[in-house]
């Protein structure tokens, strides 16, 4: 996915692991794999390791979850809690998507 800088988030992390998806490190830590939709559009560009969901990814985000993947997890730090990104600026698919409150689950 090109969401939001994705294509540039992905090649950082290819320059830092020297590896391409569907590749492992030399290490075995770290298998990467690029996907099409990690569900959380509003966190774009977002990765996800293990069971955690990180984004939006900035570079120094994508240095910390590098380190936390490549280190003993008892020794990495702690992965940055997501920030959900909401744009009330258009285009916009609906206009119950403008109001980042969540007034978009009333009635259609």
């Amino acid at each position: 996915c090109l969401l939001r800088g994705a294509a540039d988030s992905l090649d950082r992390i290819k320059e830092r692991l020297k590896i391409s998806p569907g590749d492992t490190t030399p290490g075995q830590e770290v298998t990467l794999t690029e996907v099409e939709c990690l569900c959380a559009c509003e966190m774009s560009p977002m990765a996800q390791l293990d069971e955690t969901f990180v984004g939006p990814l900035d570079g120094k985000t994508i240095d910390t979850v590098l380190q936390a993947a490549l280190e003993n997890p008892d020794d990495s730090p702690p992965l940055p809690q997501p920030e959900p990104f909401i744009s009330t600026d258009g285009p916009v698919l609906s206009t119950r998507f403008t109001n980042p409150a969540g007034a978009w689950f009333g009635p259609l």
